[in-house]
């Protein structure tokens, strides 16, 4: 469990580290195209996303992870790993939603923020079903037929 615990607050760290990287080079090329939707994240009702986003997945793993008896306990490190699951999936809500709105309107309660909210989750659930399925030999082949 603590070298599980090292792993996640290692990817955190690569996280932030490629995040940041990514924006520095869109914000210093300063083309509208590209800095107007990156821009678009941290403005308007997408900033208590954004502040949210970097939050669930850098600030709170990181200062968790630093002690190791949060690394040594399968619920602490359980409750930090679906965190940052959390906030992966906002992060993934930031890329797709400021593009297509005007950042004015309510960010959640909007017909294609239920509908994102809501394929995600029929997708996790989709995977585990499949993956279960897999790991218990369900979906076997047959040899004869």
């Amino acid at each position: 469990l603590d070298s599980m615990g090292k792993l996640l607050i290692g990817f955190s760290i690569l996280w932030i580290y490629m995040f940041w990287s990514q924006h520095i080079v869109i914000w210093y090329s300063d083309l509208p195209n590209l800095t107007g939707p990156l821009l678009k994240q941290r403005e308007g009702n997408f900033a208590p996303v954004f502040i949210l986003m970097i939050l669930t997945v850098f600030i709170i793993p990181f200062f968790a992870l630093l002690f190791r008896s949060v690394k040594l306990r399968v619920l602490s490190l359980s409750a930090v790993a679906f965190i940052i699951c959390i906030g992966i999936w906002i992060n993934r809500y930031l890329m797709v939603m400021p593009v297509f709105t005007n950042g004015e309107e309510s960010v959640f309660a909007t017909y294609t923020g239920v509908a994102l909210l809501f394929s995600g989750l029929a997708t996790v659930l989709l995977s585990f079903i499949a993956f279960r399925g897999f790991s218990q030999g369900v979906y076997k082949k047959d040899g004869g037929s």
